[in-house]
């Protein structure tokens, strides 16, 4: 599962049913950071450049998957695992990816 990020985009989720990886993928160099992290607020929120909180509930939303039993028990599995590891927090609750940034 990825989340994707590029100026003047809005967030996009893309492998939905792999939820044996999770990361934030950013087209955009890193000088982007603050205009990315205002234009995704609500969706997720970096933590300085190397990792982002992403909104559980939004991956849900988009991931077009939300009405299929199997893989919202799938998703939570997902969840439980990372919450065993340190990367989930909550209010509201939000799972820990690593950035990519692929912009230079």
């Amino acid at each position: 599962m990825e989340v994707h990020l590029a100026p003047g985009q809005p967030p996009r989720l893309t492998g939905a049913e792999d939820l044996r990886r999770f990361s934030v993928i950013v087209s955009a160099s890193r000088d982007a950071l603050p205009e990315l992290a205002e234009a995704a607020r609500g969706v997720l929120a970096f933590e300085g450049s190397d990792h982002a909180w992403v909104s559980a509930e939004w991956l849900v939303e988009a991931s077009g998957q939300s009405d299929r039993t199997d893989w919202r028990a799938e998703f939570h599995a997902m969840v439980d695992y990372a919450t065993r590891k340190g990367w989930t927090r909550r209010d509201p609750v939000a799972l820990r990816g690593h950035v990519v940034w692929q912009g230079g």
